[in-house]
């Protein structure tokens, strides 16, 4: 239970990055990115002792990378297909 909480976390936390981020495409204001960049970073911390709770250090740290690589990478694309394409393509 420990290493799926830890997962879910980072996953969590990864996309709170991407919502810090001032490229996303979901419209927010930009006065909470260093919000929600500082709750990230303590997301990603918990995650990781939660993880080294059950794993080693480098697989604890591989798992919680490989994550939020893939919240990173399919997260904007999921978004951008999910909100369609704009309808002014001139």
């Amino acid at each position: 239970m420990i290493p799926i909480a830890g997962a879910a976390l980072a996953l969590v936390s990864a996309f709170l990055f991407y919502l810090a981020s001032p490229n996303r495409k979901i419209a927010m204001a930009h006065a909470k990115a260093a919000l929600l960049k500082s709750v990230a970073w303590a997301g990603l911390g918990v995650s990781l002792v939660l993880l080294l709770l059950h794993y080693g250090p480098a697989t604890a740290v591989f798992v919680a990378m490989t994550l939020a690589m893939l919240v990173l990478s399919i997260a904007p694309i999921a978004i951008a297909w999910w909100k369609g394409m704009p309808e002014d393509r001139t």
